[in-house]
């Protein structure tokens, strides 16, 4: 009989009253077999063991992670990936021809090992590199703290860049153990530090409140101070700090002792992020991009996902890109003897 109905006897006859009205109980009865019928007709859904279940979701992190805009997001500035984007690409292969030919991670005793190796000593020599080399991670402070201005739980990216720092950092000291010859110091002080203070020195201004107008009065300051000392440095040749933990605040000789094989100072970096923490604030107030278009060509796809990324990038793309020159090094080298 089904649910919600009034059985009752009439004249000796049995009747439900459904909706205000009397219908045989007969017709309940066959609702009722219809009903059972149409359950056990369904489709049984199986149950998904642990492991199917991390694979599906895993798969759908990973989809999410790879595609520029996910359902569900505000759009991105996407004019600012583009320049990050681009400013990582130049940072990588900038890396990809000092280490693989300065440090001879390509072997130079193949056909392309060789072309390679001479290709990184003219760009290493250069003055381009030498001129050009400190804007680009000096470009890359200055958008992140434009990026700052986006972020709304700060202590969030915080912690992950604490995190990532510590790992880094660590294993870094590990590779030293294991591989002396090839990482010749057990500490580094990169660009990967100098934003984990960044973040972590913006985060710290938001909790006192600190003025925008103060923060950018303080980041020219800093700008103008860590360019200072890196006309010093690279110029003059004579910046040298004593003390260890000052040592790591502008370019000078004692901290490139320190970090040998890649050093990079808190200033400048800090002040171009205070200020483009600023600009960031008042040019994105509303957190939208500036641009006509929405939402960017698909064509710059590639390009958007490094600027997103642009961390993982940095980490990531140095590597890639030096082991398939190496594999086709190898490759080209078995045919030619």
């Amino acid at each position: 009989m089904a649910q919600g109905t009034i059985t009752t006897v009439i004249n000796g006859q049995a009747r439900s009253c459904e909706a205000g009205r009397y219908v045989p109980a007969e017709v309940d009865i066959d609702r009722a077999v219809a009903a059972t019928n149409e359950a056990q007709a369904r489709p049984v859904k199986r149950r998904r063991n642990v492991l199917t279940l991390l694979f599906i979701r895993l798969g759908r992190a990973i989809k999410r992670y790879f595609t520029y805009n996910p359902e569900g997001r505000n759009p991105r500035a996407w004019e600012l990936d583009v320049m990050r984007g681009v400013i990582l690409l130049a940072v990588t292969l900038d890396h990809c021809l000092y280490y693989g030919g300065k440090e001879e991670l390509i072997p130079a005793y193949t056909v392309v090992g060789f072309w390679f190796k001479h290709l990184s000593e003219v760009y290493c020599s250069s003055a381009v590199r030498r001129g050009m080399q400190p804007f680009g991670l000096w470009f890359i402070a200055f958008l992140s703290g434009m990026n700052s201005s986006f972020t709304r739980s700060k202590f969030h990216r915080v912690f992950k860049f604490w995190i990532l720092c510590v790992l880094f950092m660590g294993g870094y000291a590990l590779l030293h153990i294991l591989w002396s010859d090839l990482v010749t110091a057990s500490f580094v002080f990169n660009i990967i530090a100098v934003l984990t203070i960044c973040f972590t020195f913006w985060w710290v201004l938001d909790i006192i409140k600190c003025p925008y107008w103060l923060r950018g009065y303080l980041g020219a300051l800093l700008i103008v101070a860590g360019i200072t000392y890196y006309y010093k440095y690279y110029v003059l040749d004579s910046a040298w700090v004593e003390n260890k933990l000052l040592a790591l605040l502008v370019y000078n000789q004692h901290g490139r002792d320190m970090s040998p094989q890649n050093f990079e100072p808190l200033l400048p970096h800090l002040g171009f992020f205070l200020v483009g923490g600023v600009l960031g604030k008042y040019l994105y107030p509303d957190r939208k991009t500036k641009c006509k278009k929405l939402y960017p060509p698909k064509m710059l796809t590639p390009v958007l996902l490094i600027g997103k990324h642009s961390l993982a990038a940095y980490l990531v793309l140095p590597f890639i890109i030096l082991g398939i020159v190496k594999g086709i090094s190898a490759l080209i080298g078995i045919y030619l003897g």
